[in-house]
């Protein structure tokens, strides 16, 4: 919709494995820390990006699956 260009997508993935309430082993917490370089001239700054982040998790259909806690954090 922005017509944002990206041109390398990363991501380094940290899980969480703990026991649950009935001990369990399960993943509890969820680190992605996505890095995204963009090209072209219509690059966005940090606040843009954190919003977008922050609404494709929203809408996100693995999130809003599973009982994991997924925390997003952005590498710039």
């Amino acid at each position: 919709m922005k017509k944002f260009i990206i041109e390398i997508y990363e991501d380094t993935a940290v899980a969480i494995l703990e026991k649950n309430e009935k001990s369990r082993m399960m993943i509890t917490k969820l680190y992605l820390r996505p890095k995204i370089t963009f090209m072209g001239d219509n690059i966005p700054d940090k606040t843009i990006i954190n919003e977008m982040h922050h609404r494709a998790h929203i809408e996100c259909f693995i999130a809003n699956s599973v009982v994991t806690e997924i925390i997003i954090e952005p590498v710039f």
